[in-house]
Formats: C-alpha cells, sequence, structure tokens
C-alpha cells in the first residue's frame, strides 16, 4: 500500500520517525516515496529533500545500532538489503540531485547571477549527496569525481564549459566536496583527478573561485586522514613547480593565498604530529616565494607573506631546532636559518625587520615628496630619526631606491638630470622657508620652530641621498656641491647679517632657526664615519658665515633687544651659540679665533648693563630686558668656562670681573615689573605683562646658574663648618662662597620662589653647600631636601621637566660627600628625611588599596605593605586604621588588608610586643568573619586560621588567648570539615592553595624576577606584560651584595601555574555560586544553542520590545581594545543586529568597555568566539548562507557606497593595527571598503564597523519599505 507524502512528512515532524522506520519493510520504497518526480518539471520544496536527507540519516542510525540487519529473516520487523539500498540512494543522487543542480544553475543564470530564492535548496542538495557518498562509498564517490572534475579542469575556458557540463564552476565544487571526505587511499587515482582539477581552478579560475576551491576542496582534502600527508605533499610540489615556470604576480598571489590558508598543514608546530605535516621552512622555493610577496605590488599579497614569515619566525622560537632552507651546495645562500643558541638575537632582528615592512608597506602608494616630508615630520629628532642611526640609513636607501617613482607636485619640477629628485624638492623647499612676505619682515612674533627641523631635517637627508648616489655613479665628486647648492639661499642671509642693517627680523630670526636645527641634527648618535663628507662640507660652509653671525648676536644682545617678545630671540641667539661652541670643538679652537674676542665683548657688556646705575623707582622696559638678556647671556658664558676648559677664558679679565659681581650681587633679588611702555609695537607686548614673574623668574635662574661655576670654582676655599673663619679678603670681596649657610638659606628661598621647572641651577649649588655645613646648620639642610623633594613631585605631571629635576635631585641627596658625612655622623639627616617619606609613601598606598584594583595591583599593594611594616615595625599602628572605616566603604576593599593578615607572622618577627598586635589582629579578623558577603567572610577566616597558628606558638599561654582558643578552633574546624553540595568548601580549598596565601613567601622571594615576571604571570596578564630578565641582564648589571637580586632563589613559585582563584573584594555577590562562574549572557559559541535558535532569539527580542531587528552578524574577535568593543555593542544593539561575537565575555566587566557600551549589553546577544575558531565559525555560517563580508582595504575591494548588502550578512572587523589576518582572507565573499578623501590612511575600527553596521540597516529599511 502507498503511504501519502503527506502522511510521511508529518510523521517526521510529530517525532514518531523511530517507530515509524522500525515498522517499515522496505527503505528502499520509503526512499522512493519521499523523493520528487524526476521527470517534473517543477522544482520541489526544500522540506522535501530536508525530510529525504532526514530518512536516510534516520536508517543509517538505525542500522548503526543493529536494529537492521543484512539479510532476509521472515521474523525481521524489517529487513534491509543493504546493497539495494545503497544502489537506492546512488540513483537518488544521480537522476534526481545532480539533474536538479543542474536545474538550478541555470535557474540562477537567468537571474544575472544574484542569490536566488533557490539557495536554501541548493544547500540542502548538497548534504543530502554528502550524506548518500557516506553510505554509498567508493562507487559513488567515483561518479561524483567523474562528473564534476571535468568542470574544473576547463575552469578557464568558458567555451568549453558551456559545451561539455551542465554545472557551473561552484556548483561543481560543491559536488566534489561532498565526495572528497570519503575518498580511500585505494582510489588514488580519483585523488589525483581531483588535485589536478583544484590545481588547474586555482591557475585559471576567477578569484571568487580560487578562494572557493581552497576553502572548499583543499581543506576537505587535507581534513580527510587517510589522505592527509599525501594530500599536502602533492599540493605543494604543484605549487611549487607552477611558481618555477611562472614568475608573473598573478601566480604568486594565488599561491600565497593557498599556502597562507593552509599554513596550519605546512608548517610544523609543537603540539602537531610531525608524521602529519611537511616543514616548508626548509624549502628554498618557500622562501624565494615568500621574498617575491614581501616586494608584490599588490598589498594583500604583501600581507599574506608577511604572514607566513611572521609564522615561520614563531614557530621557529617554538621549536628551537637549528635547520637552514639551503642544503643543496656549500656555497649556496640559504634565505632562512635558525640556530637555537641565538634564539633571542634571530627573534629580535625578525621582529625589527617585519616592523619596518609594515611601517613602509602603509606608505608605499604614490606618494609624493612632500608626503615624505610631513610623515618624517613626526619622527623625533632625540629619540628615533637622528642622523647616523639605522632609521636614517634605511631612509635614505628607501629615498634612493624609489627616487624615479614619487608622484610629481604642483609647481615643482623634480626633474633635473644628474641630482635626485628628493634634492630637486628640497632645493624649492630651502627657496620657500627663506622668503619673508612683504609687510611682514618686521613682525614680533618668532617663526614656527617645526618648520626649520623639517627643513634642516630634508636637507640632510637630500645630501646623504646625493652622498650615495655619488658613491655608485663612476665619476663620485671630491666634495659635496649639491649641499652648498641647497644651503645657498640660508648662507648667502647670514652673510649679509652684519652688513645689511634693513634685512627682515624675521628673515634673520628663520636663518638663525634652521642653521640651529643643522648643526644640531648633523652630528651623528652611532659611530661617525672615517670621512663624512656630507659634515663636512656643512662644517665649511657655516664656518664661513661664523664672524658675521657672532658680530650680528653681539650686537643683538648687548645693546637691541628691548621688548617682550625679544625674550625669544635671546634663547634663539644662544642656542645658535651653542652649537657654534660644539662646532669649534670638533674642528679646533684655531679656527675660532674670532670666539675670545666675542666672549670679552659680550661679558663686559653684559656686565655694564647689570651695573648700570639706573633708578628702580619706575623701571622702563627697555632697562629690565636688557637686564635679563645680559644675565643669560652671563649664564652662558658660565657654562662655556665650565665645559671647555681648553678655551682658558677662566683666567680672563672679563670672566674674573664675572665672578667677582655674581659672588657679591643680591640674590634672589627681584626683578621689578616695568612701567607701560611706549616702544611697544604691538597688544603683545603690554598684554604679556601679566606674565612677568615668568621673566623674573628666568633672570633668577641665570644667576643661580652662574652661581654654581663660582661655587665649583672655590669650593675648595669654602668653609666647612661656622668655626672655621674664611679668609677676610674672601668675606669681603666673595660673601656668597665664604659664607655658605647665607648662601644655602638664599637657595631655600629660591626653591620657594621659582617655578618648578626653573630649580636645576639651585640643586646644583646646594649639592655643593649642604656637605660643607651639615654640622653647623643640620636643621637648614634637612629643610633644604624637604623643599627639593617636595618641588620634585610638582613636576610629576610634566614629563619634559620631571626626569632632569629627578636627577638633579637625586645628586643632591645621595652625594657620595654628604652620604660618607651622614654614615659617621649617625645617619642623622637621613632619618629624617627616611621617617617622612615613609609615612607619607605608606598613606598614599593605604589609599591606592581601598580602590577598586585588578588583582595583579592588589598583590604588588598588599605585598608593599607587608615588606614596609617589616622593615618599619613602628608604622604598624597606622595599619590597623584601614579597619576603621564604615562597613559601606570597606567593603570592596577590606579583602586587599585581611590578605596582608594571612602574613602576620612575617610582620611580627621585628616587633617585640607581638601580644599587643595579635590581640589586636584577633579583634579585627573575628569582626569580619560576620560579615553578610561570602568573599569577605572567606579572607576573614584565612586570616584567622594564620593568625591563630602564630598565638598557638607565641602566646599558648596567655589567659585571654585561652579563653578564645575554644571557640576559635571550633570555628576553623566547621570551616575544614563543611559538607554540602555548594561551592562553599570549594573555594576554601582553593583560595589555601592559591599561590599569594601558599608558596608565596614575602621576604624569600623578593626579587626582580618574582616582581617583573612572576607575579605578572601567575596574576593571568597578558604575556606582553611580562619581563623576562634577560632583557634586565642586559641593561643593568646587579652587584652580588644588591639588596634585591636579579633571580628569584627560591624556585617554588616559579613552578607554579595560575590557579582558578582570582582575588577578588566586590561584594555583591549573594550566594557562593557566584564565585565560580561568571554569569554569562550567551555560553561560548562552541558550546551554545543551535543558530536558528540565536535566530529565533534575537526575533523575539525584537518583538518584544517592539522595534526593527535584521539578521546581520557583526564578527569583533580580532578586536582587542575593551573601547572599540563598547562602541560596537551599543551600535549593534541600536541598530537590532541579531549578535556581536567577541573573542571572550570576560569583556562585558571591563570598565572601559562598559563605559561605550552603556549597558546594551544586557539587550544584545554575545557569542564567544576566540580567534583559532573563526576559521570553522566563517566556515558554518557560510554553509548556512550567510555573506561573510570583510572590512579591508584590498585591489578588489568594493566601495561601500556600491555594495548591496544580502539580508544574512555577516560582517568580520579587523584588527584595530594589522587588520583582518591573511589566513582569513580567503573565506570571505566580499571585501567593502569606505571611500576617503582625506590623507589618513584609514579610521578607528569601530568607526567603520559603524558606518558599514548603519549602512546595511539603511538598506534593509529601504527593501522592507518597499515590500510593504
Amino acid at each position: 500500500m502507498r503511504i501519502p507524502k503527506s502522511s510521511l512528512l508529518n510523521t517526521w515532524s510529530t517525532g514518531s520517525a523511530d517507530l515509524f522506520l522500525i515498522q517499515c519493510h522496505d527503505p528502499c520504497a520509503l526512499v522512493e516515496i519521499l523523493s520528487w518526480d524526476s521527470k517534473c518539471d517543477s522544482i520541489p520544496e526544500r522540506e522535501t529533500v530536508d525530510a529525504l536527507h532526514f530518512a536516510i540519516k534516520k536508517v543509517k542510525s538505525l542500522q548503526q545500532q543493529q536494529m537492521f540487519e543484512v539479510g532476509d529473516k521472515a521474523d525481521d520487523n524489517l529487513t534491509v538489503k543493504w546493497i539495494p539500498f545503497r544502489k537506492k540512494l546512488e540513483d537518488i543522487v544521480c537522476s534526481r540531485c545532480l539533474p536538479l543542480l543542474s536545474k538550478l544553475c541555470y535557474t540562477e543564470e537567468q537571474n544575472n547571477g544574484a542569490l536566488s530564492r533557490n539557495a536554501g535548496l541548493m544547500r540542502a542538495l548538497c548534504d543530502l549527496i554528502s550524506c548518500c557518498a557516506e553510505l554509498c562509498g567508493n562507487d559513488l564517490t567515483e561518479k561524483l569525481a567523474a562528473v564534476a572534475v571535468p568542470v574544473l579542469l576547463s575552469s578557464g575556458d568558458n567555451e568549453s564549459l558551456e559545451a561539455t557540463s551542465h554545472f557551473d564552476v561552484d556548483t561543481a565544487i560543491e559536488v566534489i566536496a561532498c565526495a572528497v571526505p570519503f575518498l580511500r587511499p585505494e582510489q588514488i587515482h580519483v585523488v589525483d583527478k581531483v588535485q589536478s582539477a583544484a590545481v588547474t581552478c586555482i591557475k585559471t579560475g576567477k578569484d571568487a573561485v580560487v578562494s572557493k576551491v581552497v576553502v572548499k576542496l583543499l581543506f576537505s582534502l587535507l581534513n580527510n586522514n587517510h589522505l592527509k600527508k599525501s594530500s599536502v605533499i602533492r599540493i605543494w610540489e604543484s605549487l611549487n613547480a607552477w611558481q618555477a615556470v611562472d614568475n608573473s604576480p598573478g601566480a604568486t598571489t594565488r599561491i600565497l593565498l593557498c599556502l597562507t590558508a593552509l599554513s596550519d598543514y605546512l608548517l610544523p608546530s609543537a603540539d602537531t604530529d610531525a608524521t602529519e605535516t611537511i616543514d616548508l621552512r626548509v624549502s628554498e622555493g618557500f622562501w624565494e616565494l615568500v621574498q617575491k610577496g614581501l616586494t608584490h605590488r599588490d598589498n594583500v599579497s604583501r600581507k599574506r607573506a608577511l604572514y607566513l614569515l611572521k609564522r615561520s619566525v614563531a614557530v621557529s622560537e617554538e621549536m628551537k631546532s637549528a635547520f637552514q632552507s639551503c642544503q643543496s651546495t656549500d656555497n649556496a645562500v640559504s634565505l632562512f636559518w635558525w640556530s637555537p643558541e641565538r634564539n633571542r638575537l634571530i627573534v629580535d632582528f625578525w621582529e625589527d625587520y617585519m616592523l619596518i615592512m609594515e611601517t613602509l608597506d602603509e606608505t608605499q602608494q604614490m606618494v609624493t615628496l612632500e608626503d615624505v616630508a610631513n610623515f618624517i615630520q613626526h619622527f623625533k629628532t632625540d629619540e628615533s630619526l637622528s642622523r647616523g642611526t639605522l632609521l636614517w640609513t634605511q631612509l635614505c636607501d628607501w629615498l634612493h631606491v624609489n627616487d624615479s617613482v614619487f608622484k610629481p607636485m604642483e609647481g615643482v619640477s623634480v626633474s633635473q638630470p644628474g641630482r635626485p629628485a628628493v634634492s630637486v624638492y628640497v632645493q624649492h623647499l630651502v627657496e620657500a622657508y627663506m622668503k619673508v612676505p612683504a609687510g611682514e619682515g618686521n613682525s614680533c612674533f618668532m617663526p614656527d620652530w617645526f618648520e626649520a627641523e623639517l627643513v634642516a631635517k630634508m636637507v640632510l637627508l637630500a645630501s646623504d641621498v646625493e652622498e650615495i648616489q655619488g658613491l655608485e655613479s663612476e665619476t663620485h665628486k671630491p666634495k659635496q656641491k649639491g649641499l652648498e647648492q641647497l644651503l645657498y639661499p640660508l648662507l648667502d642671509a647670514l652673510r649679509r647679517l652684519s652688513t645689511n642693517v634693513y634685512l627682515p627680523v624675521l628673515k634673520t630670526d628663520k636663518s638663525l632657526q634652521l642653521l640651529f636645527k643643522l648643526l644640531h641634527i648633523s652630528y651623528t648618535t652611532s659611530s661617525p664615519k672615517s670621512h663624512d663628507t656630507v659634515l663636512t662640507t656643512l662644517q665649511d660652509c657655516i664656518l664661513s658665515t661664523t664672524d658675521e653671525v657672532l658680530e650680528y648676536i653681539l650686537r643683538r644682545l648687548t645693546s637691541e633687544l628691548c621688548l617682550l617678545s625679544d625674550l625669544g630671540r635671546c634663547c634663539l641667539y644662544i642656542s645658535v651659540l651653542r652649537e657654534l661652541v660644539k662646532l669649534y670643538s670638533v674642528v679646533g679652537w684655531r679656527r675660532g679665533s674670532r670666539f675670545w674676542s666675542f666672549i670679552k665683548s659680550l661679558t663686559k657688556n653684559s656686565l655694564l648693563n647689570l651695573q648700570a646705575n639706573r633708578t628702580e623707582q619706575d623701571p622702563q622696559l627697555v632697562t629690565q630686558i636688557q637686564k635679563v638678556v645680559s644675565m643669560s647671556s652671563l649664564a652662558w658664558v658660565c657654562e662655556v668656562a665650565s665645559h671647555n676648559t681648553d678655551l682658558q677664558i677662566v683666567s680672563t679679565d672679563a670672566v674674573k670681573a664675572l665672578i667677582n659681581y655674581i659672588s657679591s650681587a643680591k640674590l634672589n633679588q627681584t626683578l621689578m615689573k616695568p612701567a607701560a611702555c611706549e616702544e611697544s609695537q604691538g597688544p603683545q607686548d603690554g598684554a604679556t605683562l601679566q606674565g612677568w614673574g615668568r621673566v623674573a623668574a628666568q633672570c633668577v635662574h641665570d644667576q643661580w646658574a652662574c652661581l654654581h661655576f663660582v661655587l665649583n670654582k672655590f669650593a675648595k676655599l669654602l668653609p666647612s663648618s661656622s668655626d672655621i673663619q674664611a679668609n677676610g679678603d674672601l668675606q669681603n670681596s666673595m660673601p656668597a662662597v665664604s659664607c655658605p649657610s647665607m648662601t644655602l638659606q638664599c637657595a631655600v628661598e629660591a626653591l620657594a620662589i621659582l617655578p618648578s621647572d626653573q630649580v636645576l641651577p639651585v640643586l646644583s649649588c646646594m649639592k655643593i653647600l649642604v656637605p660643607k655645613i651639615w654640622r653647623s646648620d643640620a636643621s637648614l639642610c634637612v629643610e633644604s631636601m624637604n623643599l627639593a623633594w617636595k618641588v620634585v613631585k610638582d613636576l610629576n605631571s610634566n614629563p619634559q621637566d620631571f626626569w632632569t629635576t629627578l636627577e638633579a635631585f637625586i645628586q643632591f641627596v645621595f652625594d657620595a660627600n654628604l652620604l660618607r658625612i651622614t654614615v659617621e655622623d649617625g645617619c642623622l639627616i637621613t632619618t629624617k628625611v627616611k621617617e617622612t617619606f615613609v609615612v607619607g609613601i605608606l598613606d598614599k598606598v593605604y589609599q591606592a588599596g581601598f580602590c577598586n584594583n585588578q588583582a595583579s595591583v592588589k598583590y604588588l599593594i598588599e605585598w608593599f605593605l607587608m615588606l614596609t611594616l617589616y622593615c618599619y615595625p613602628e608604622q604598624l599602628h597606622t595599619f590597623w586604621d584601614c579597619f576603621r572605616y564604615d562597613q559601606e566603604k570597606s567593603k570592596t576593599s577590606i579583602c586587599t588588608f585581611l590578605s596582608v593578615l594571612t602574613h602576620f607572622d612575617i610582620l611580627l618577627e621585628n616587633v617585640i610586643d607581638k601580644r599587643t598586635h595579635l590581640k589586636k589582629a584577633l579583634d579585627v579578623i573575628l569582626l569580619w568573619c560576620f560579615n553578610h558577603n561570602f568573599a569577605v567572610r572567606l579572607y576573614a577566616l584565612l586570616a584567622l586560621k594564620k593568625v591563630w597558628n602564630v598565638c598557638r606558638s607565641a602566646c599558648s599561654e596567655d589567659v585571654e588567648f585561652k579563653v578564645l582558643a575554644p571557640v576559635i578552633e571550633a570555628c576553623l574546624q566547621q570551616v575544614e570539615y563543611m559538607q554540602g553540595s555548594g561551592n562553599a568548601m570549594k573555594n576554601w580549598q582553593r583560595i589555601q592553595e592559591h599561590f599569594f596565601f601558599g608558596t608565596f613567601h614575602p621576604l624569600k622571594d623578593y626579587s626582580i624576577e618574582s616582581i617583573f615576571y612572576t607575579f605578572p604571570s601567575l596574576s593571568d596578564l597578558a604575556d606582553d606584560e611580562w619581563i623576562p630578565l634577560w632583557k634586565f641582564s642586559e641593561l643593568v648589571e646587579f652587584p652580588t651584595n644588591s639588596s634585591v637580586s636579579l633571580n628569584n632563589p627560591r624556585k617554588e613559585l616559579g613552578d607554579l601555574e595560575t590557579g582558578d582563584w582570582v582575588q577578588q573584594d566586590k561584594g555583591e555577590c549573594e550566594n557562593d555560586a557566584q564565585w565560580i562562574d561568571v554569569q554569562k549572557k550567551i555560553i561560548p559559541w562552541k558550546n551554545s544553542i543551535p543558530d536558528q535558535d540565536l535566530e529565533l532569539l534575537y526575533q523575539e527580542r525584537a518583538a518584544r520590545l517592539g522595534k526593527f531587528s535584521n539578521a546581520l552578524i557583526v564578527v569583533a574577535s580580532l578586536i582587542d581594545k575593551p573601547t572599540n568593543l563598547g562602541g560596537l555593542c551599543r551600535t549593534c544593539e541600536i541598530f537590532g543586529a541579531s549578535a556581536l561575537v567577541v573573542s571572550g565575555l570576560h569583556y562585558i566587566n571591563d570598565k572601559q568597555f562598559q563605559s561605550l557600551s552603556v549597558s546594551s549589553e544586557h539587550w544584545l546577544p554575545l557569542v564567544e568566539v576566540k580567534p583559532p575558531q573563526l576559521i570553522n565559525y566563517l566556515q558554518q555560517k557560510t554553509a548556512e548562507g550567510y555573506t561573510i563580508v570583510g572590512v579591508e582595504q584590498t585591489a578588489k575591494s568594493q566601495s561601500l557606497t556600491e555594495y548591496t548588502f544580502p539580508e544574512k550578512t555577516l560582517l568580520l572587523l579587523g584588527n584595530e593595527r594589522e587588520g583582518i589576518p591573511a589566513n582569513l582572507l580567503q573565506h570571505l565573499a566580499v571585501c567593502v571598503e569606505i571611500p576617503q578623501h582625506g590623507v589618513t590612511r584609514s579610521l578607528n575600527v569601530h568607526v567603520s564597523g559603524a558606518l558599514l553596521i548603519w549602512e546595511y540597516t539603511h538598506q534593509q529599511m529601504n527593501r522592507r519599505r518597499k515590500t510593504m
């Protein structure tokens, strides 16, 4: 009797399939009933194909459970003739499935290739074919290969393909992918045909087809355990043979695509079976391919080659085995090799190389030399881009190699025979810089320093590039004529400084700025070359103008600077003088004979300006400005005299007069604010008088700089105590030297009135004075130290001046002479300073303990408190104050201080009255043992156990402790033997086994290794925050008698691994279970509910809220910044995305995430997919009908304004820095990029994601509006 198909479909839906199949006597007939009519022109519904697939799977399942037996037994409820059943399945595939696929292909072609409504039916048919291939075995797999392989072999010939097959290439790939997982080793002829067809398709097919072949066919071959090893060898041999005969960029691109996708099979790792993979690192062909890829014109190919290089370096570092890529001949050059003995050095080299490649790759677009100059401007000269560094040399080489490819600039001809393009551009740059617009020549404003620095860098770069070009040419020029040509506008202006009185001030300022920057940048930071032609030529050019420059500066400093805005010019002139001193120190003072007379004249005129008898009742601006300039000039003269003893200017009459003036002048004399000035040439001069205090402070600063020179010269003449009388003549003529106590008192006053960034010379003077008067006035010495420390602390927000001031403070306080004296005298001063310092630091650490800190910070706070209280037991009373805050404030941080008590036995080692502090500890702990919060109780019980052990050994006979003993021991015994299935007992065991409370010893584990490496690793921090010991050993030499050792003497702590317990202080949890599992909105993807349930979840949520929703999935697993993830979460929720995929659900507890998400994570499904799982996740979503869209800039990316998003879209966002990894690119259906019109290379990943999410939502809303 024939059963109606509708009844059978209803049977599957009601869950009675197993019972029905058991009662069925002919599964072949059942399959026939469920099948569709092959002769009918209509296309069956997907439900029909799914029902047939389901029935076949059920038959297979029941057969595996031995509910079916092969044979004819009369008493069987259902007899299966397995061979006829397999024949029936083959017939279903060949007569129904394949023709239907061909028909669907034709339908899709008629729809112009658009994704039709039959896409789901095609996926269902492929699933059915795969199920049948698994059951039927070799016969069906060979038939499927015979049908589809010719299609792939003809993929490059459209006419042949249309004539020989009804399939398109995509469908043929799907058909073969159904058969490949079930091929067996004995079908080697079929495997060879499939591999050959796949490689042929990679060579000749379209780009989209190539990606599909790699993902569908090659992955399937390599995932077939029977064929893995032979397939990976055959695939590599085919690709290697292809690249040997085809060096075209297209071939390189496709081979790199394959190798990147299959890198897990082609490069070994420590956790893979070496017999199942090959090692391409030893193949010279592989490295030749990587080499070609790194210089490829396509940025995606460069990215893939760099990815393979990174993987190879990572594998080599992990394996630590020696090898080299070229082993054929002894003389062959190995492109890649590894040595375990030089592991760290090689890793550093390749990391630097890859960093440079990534940096240069960002600028390998068509750029102008102006773009290069703007890029260079961002590098700081003193830190990275100075002449002689590796980066400078590489930049010169890059400019030389790419000389002919720079984009022409409007109005600048970069083509001059015999000259590099950069030199022609720089010539134009210097000429433009030296031009002064009409009407702006006498402006009071100083020109921009950054412009001068950029021009100087470009001049020297162009000169070095010309030097490279000259060395490579046959006729190398004996001298750098190109540099002289570049500098001609500057040299012409410098030579006219002393003769042309009408030269615009702005032009002179720009000339001297450029002169200063050229001299400052030109000195190499590395070992100088034996003969630096560029530097020699530059020095000769500048020396030819120094007489004019010195004459001009002398005139300006001694008589012409009279406006407030001129103080900036004073700094400019003195900066130029410093660089000229360096220049003469290099070339020899013989060439600087003019310099002696310049210093004498400058000193003499400056002293005259300072000693002039002018009334102070109504000072004029001109007078006061000249005083400031003159004092700055004298400070520079003292600086030259101190650091250039070979100049021998100290013995000159001018410098002697300077010494007498400074040593007898009144210190800290206030420079009176001038009256309103008629000389002002603009409103800026009068307006800036409100900042006169800074001007006066500069004058005091320069006076102390001069005094430091004087004190340093006469340090041996300073009286060492008050009872030693100074020489009478010295006392009368040089009171600052003869009365050090008075001078130190003035220094203390200077610290009080000077800005914190102006105290360096004062600290230098105090370093000389304090050791001389410590016995006569110790309190003044201590006052000077405390005030100096306060000044240093005030600079903590100013890194530019903080470190230099801190260095001067350390040199002052820890001066060798001072330390020797204080040790001899019982450390009076250092004891007073130490006590004040410790109390202040402890108070700040206590306050830090009350903050919500992450676990790694808590450990360090607790450790610091233990060490400090151990070393200073007299401060132990301050620790008990931490427990006196109200419970609402303390409950979020009390566990920090309870953790300190778990090591209370260490703290008591230096305490005499142990009983008092033990009693205090018990009082505090017992109070918190009854807290309502489980975490606080747990910490308190652990502290009670530790402290009570100390009490039993130290105070066992004490009456008060005996009274408490029964209660405490009963409490602890109950905790140790608590019963139940809850998590309390587990947490009690875990916290005791935690390294901080078990293995860790605050004193014995005190080492650099523990602080910077072991603790971060045990605190579950990212490994890039662990600082290995070799970094310390390379930079610092640790003495054997150091108070802190480099290596941890105990090995127990380093052998531990991260445990389950993480220190927590927050007291929101009210039950034990919350201490074990963090509550998650969605459990990780690999363990989650099926995706159709996820779709129902977001649809139900949208319906409940009455909001628009869509099928968009946003994958952000590659993003690791909480701020970006929080912003994306908020954007996805607002625009109704179905889910946001992240690498870890722990981000939702991050404060930065929450500040951007503003609780949107409570309304949006979050899915956890870690980066290593992304390939499987993307493949699954592709099988479910999602279109994988990547946000990436590639040569074939589609513009966002032109792309139409399918309804089922998965949006893959790349990493903030590296974008989408190369091994994921082939899984993308399309790359979409955002049109840009500015200079900046890319948008923030959150902004990019938000733009695409909105565009997708906008398109879906328009579609729905049209269908309504």
